[in-house]
């Protein structure tokens, strides 16, 4: 080999470990292609084979067949060939491609199991899970196998309380999905790996109760209960909702419809009682004008009211009121809309493609973008629950993990907006 040879190959970290070899320039085939539904796994090598360059049994007719290092060496050459050819001349060389996942057998143990993690260190908690899911309608046709505790993963070591995960194993993958979908949950959401997880409340055997996550191991499993878009909240259970407030009065009816109304209309509501009170004079003063106007105002427009205002006072300097007026611009991306709503949260991937994409060039520095994300997750509404509230290593660590590797690059430490129109393969 000399310095300019391309060394090629599959999942080519593992051979090269093994070989004690480095080479400065390759192409590893298992980083040029990703699984639809599971873009944290690499499709392995025959799976490829059989998608891309249309060959089966590249393993035997079982899929156990020995390898066969010629055999390896040949159709990874042909896959890379086959990639760089794919691409239109004059465009460029997207990062990589989609592939759909591989077909996973009703037995397979992954494709039958469901994961159970936050779940409190508590008493009796190995029973609660268990009465979870035996509790189900037709349990007894569910086929449970299995129910094991395991520790807790580093996520939930950063947080103050221990928690812990568990994993239920069904007779069947089409089993598990029912379990899954039987389920009763206060929302559900779909996580960074596109699998759909649901927020169940779990009863303890002290009476008390906690709010525990279950998800398929496996993507593609349990799709049937997403009813909305991606990383959407979607309650269902709303069997505590409060009783309508009888209307006694005219002063019980405006108190009612004070308490329900959004904050600036509450202060609109407020400003008009003031109005008619013989102690507080109406529009005393320019002073009480703005100050109603103000409280009535969203809180981006309430930002850029002060900035104005400061406009004429010699004691506030010019770069100051060039950083307010910018938070107030950056917030109002995000915080209430036209009617004096917040706005929900979208999403780790969605809401990081719009801080990238109002950046000067599509860029960041991974670390300003890590920090506008927790900002922006403390302030916007919905989510998965009490997430908001995390610990910022946490919320931090979330938000990084949420970056796609076609946004990195080993040049530099900016995060880049890539549009996501990437074109899926449809075979050779």
């Amino acid at each position: 080999m000399t310095p300019h040879t391309v060394l090629v190959g599959h999942t080519l970290n593992k051979d090269l470990q093994t070989l004690k070899f480095d080479a400065p320039l390759l192409v590893d085939i298992a980083l040029l292609f990703g699984i639809q539904s599971m873009p944290k796994r690499r499709p392995a090598l025959a799976h490829l084979v059989h998608y891309i360059l249309g060959r089966g049994n590249f393993r035997g007719e079982d899929g156990t067949a020995a390898h066969n290092c010629a055999d390896d060496v040949t159709v990874t050459m042909e896959l890379f060939l086959h990639r760089l050819r794919s691409t239109p001349p004059g465009q460029e060389l997207p990062s990589f491609l989609w592939v759909p996942p591989p077909p996973v057998g009703e037995l397979d143990e992954n494709a039958r199991t469901l994961y159970v993690h936050r779940i409190p260190e508590r008493p009796g908690v190995f029973a609660a899970v268990t009465a979870l899911f035996t509790g189900l309608p037709n349990a007894s046709s569910l086929g449970l196998e299995a129910l094991n505790m395991i520790g807790a993963p580093i996520e939930a070591q950063l947080v103050t309380h221990k928690l812990r995960g568990a994993t239920a194993v069904f007779a069947s993958k089409s089993q598990a999905e029912q379990a899954f979908l039987a389920l009763p949950f206060e929302s559900i959401e779909i996580d960074s790996a596109q699998r759909p997880q649901k927020l169940v409340r779990l009863q303890l055997a002290d009476g008390g109760r906690s709010l525990v996550c279950v998800r398929p191991i496996l993507g593609g499993i349990g799709n049937g209960a997403i009813t909305e878009d991606a990383n959407t909240v979607v309650p269902k259970h709303t069997d505590d909702r409060k009783p309508a407030v009888p209307k006694a009065d005219g002063k019980r009816e405006a108190t009612t419809a004070a308490a329900a109304a959004t904050p600036p209309a509450r202060a609109a509501a407020k400003a008009k009682a003031a109005e008619g009170s013989s102690t507080v004079p109406a529009a005393a003063d320019g002073k009480r004008e703005a100050t109603t106007a103000a409280a009535a105002a969203t809180p981006p427009a309430r930002a850029a009211a002060k900035a104005k205002a400061a406009e004429g006072s010699s004691t506030v300097p010019a770069a100051a009121l060039a950083a307010v007026a910018k938070a107030a611009a950056r917030k109002a991306s995000f915080g209430p809309d036209s009617n004096g709503k917040r706005k929900g949260w979208p999403g780790w991937r969605r809401a990081m493609d719009e801080e990238l994409k109002t950046a000067a060039g599509g860029a960041m520095p991974w670390k300003k973008l890590r920090t506008a994300l927790v900002a922006r997750r403390r302030e916007q509404v919905g989510g998965k629950p009490g997430e908001a509230e995390e610990p910022e290593e946490l919320l931090g660590a979330r938000a990084m993990a949420a970056v796609p590797e076609e946004y990195l690059s080993s040049m530099d430490s900016l995060v880049r907006f890539v549009p996501a129109s990437i074109p899926i393969v449809d075979g050779a």
